[in-house]
């Protein structure tokens, strides 16, 4: 089997119920090295009792991405930066994707792209604010602090630099 390392996870609920989303992921091989990125989203039912069903195929995501950033507001999901791969070479994602459920299916949407690109950032939303904070460049952590205003329909306007952090951080 495909080793999947840094992916996204997430659970959206409707009244088809709830399922547990595992989305995208850098595939690695024995040595632990990254040979692709892809686009995957599979899904599992969370039982009334808390265990799962068994997982299946879900919308893909809109692009191959590993390491993004990821929080939830409101039945939406956002996904922010990490890498991608163009079949020869990995690189710095600029994409937000934005993924709700629409009659029971997972459905994306492109939001704007953040200014600075990095892998591993961390991503939160706070009332009708969306952060995503600190990563890792191409060696080292930043402290960059990105800032964007949700609009009513959860849609991210243009990214805004905020106050760094007090010092580096990724993860």
């Amino acid at each position: 089997p495909r080793q999947i390392d840094h992916h996204a996870t997430f659970t959206l609920s409707s009244t088809a119920g709830t399922y547990v989303y595992a989305a995208g992921g850098v595939i690695a091989n024995r040595f632990d090295q990254g040979t692709d990125c892809h686009d995957e989203v599979t899904r599992a039912l969370v039982n009334e009792d808390g265990s799962l069903g068994p997982w299946a195929e879900a919308t893909p995501l809109p692009a191959p991405v590993g390491f993004p950033a990821h929080t939830q507001k409101d039945g939406q999901v956002y996904l922010i930066g990490g890498i991608t791969y163009d079949g020869s070479r990995f690189s710095a994602s600029a994409a937000t994707y934005i993924g709700q459920l629409v009659q029971g299916r997972l459905a994306w949407r492109r939001g704007p792209n953040v200014p600075s690109v990095f892998r591993h950032p961390t991503a939160e939303v706070v009332r009708d604010r969306l952060y995503l904070i600190g990563g890792l460049g191409s060696r080292d952590p930043h402290d960059v602090v990105l800032v964007s205003q949700l609009g009513p329909d959860g849609q991210p306007g243009a990214w805004n630099l905020g106050p760094p952090l007090p010092e580096p951080r990724t993860h």
